[in-house]
């Protein structure tokens, strides 16, 4: 997340100045599903830009030196137009976020815990499944879960585009299975499997993983979730 956001500005220092008013609006502004037009509007153009008192709580960076502003904001739009997507923690606040978030994450114990295969049911409220940070900890260690939980917060909308079924729905019979390994063809679940099986070391107690990564030979391009994000960055929410 934060090589996104050292692409906007020119020295990383200068990530100091980006206070909540400046990644609320950045990050709402960079969002793929939106018209490229937002960007140029006089409402987004008036965050680098404090021609009167009365603009000043809207400026993003706010205490940068003023002569940077126009490199801020040709820096940001280009890398708008490029792709980029800021993204923040915060944006798993959101129910529908944290749905997708949560979902994507939920897989990796499933892989490995027997335990955790027994116990779960895919139940709709977050707080009534088996504790994943439990699961993964125990097989990964913490800083093997922090990893995953960081790689999941970063590319949930892609891994999300590639699912299909939740763990859960994979009958004993082995119904839907290869529609399952299916979602190995997108780049960052293969990632995701190669990491906690080879180079972890990992030992998957359900699924043939080595069998679903080995007849990958191309990627699937898929579109992310970018139609899916919280609630208080929709269009609908934005200035100008």
């Amino acid at each position: 997340m934060y090589d996104g956001w050292s692409r906007v500005v020119e020295d990383p220092q200068d990530l100091q100045y980006a206070d909540t008013q400046t990644i609320v609006a950045l990050t709402r502004y960079s969002y793929g599903g939106v018209s490229f037009k937002h960007v140029n509007s006089k409402g987004f153009k008036d965050l680098f830009t404090s021609p009167d008192e009365k603009h000043v709580k809207k400026l993003v960076f706010k205490g940068i030196e003023s002569a940077k502003y126009a490199g801020l904001y040709e820096s940001f739009v280009k890398e708008v137009k490029d792709g980029l997507t800021l993204r923040t923690f915060s944006a798993l606040k959101d129910t529908k976020t944290l749905a997708i978030f949560y979902h994507a994450l939920e897989h990796v114990p499933y892989w490995f815990d027997v335990g955790f295969r027994q116990l779960y049911g895919g139940g709709s409220a977050i707080s009534n499944r088996p504790r994943v940070e439990t699961s993964l900890t125990k097989i990964f260690g913490k800083r093997g879960y922090y990893a995953i939980v960081y790689f999941v917060t970063l590319y949930w909308r892609e891994l999300g585009a590639a699912v299909h079924h939740r763990p859960h729905e994979i009958k004993e019979d082995g119904t839907m299975l290869m529609q399952y390994y299916q979602q190995f063809h997108e780049q960052h679940w293969w990632e995701l499997a190669y990491t906690c099986c080879v180079l972890w070391e990992g030992e998957p107690e359900t699924f043939d993983l080595a069998k679903a990564m080995g007849e990958v030979r191309t990627f699937h391009v898929l579109m992310p979730l970018m139609h899916i994000m919280p609630s208080n960055l929709s269009p609908g929410n934005r200035q100008g």
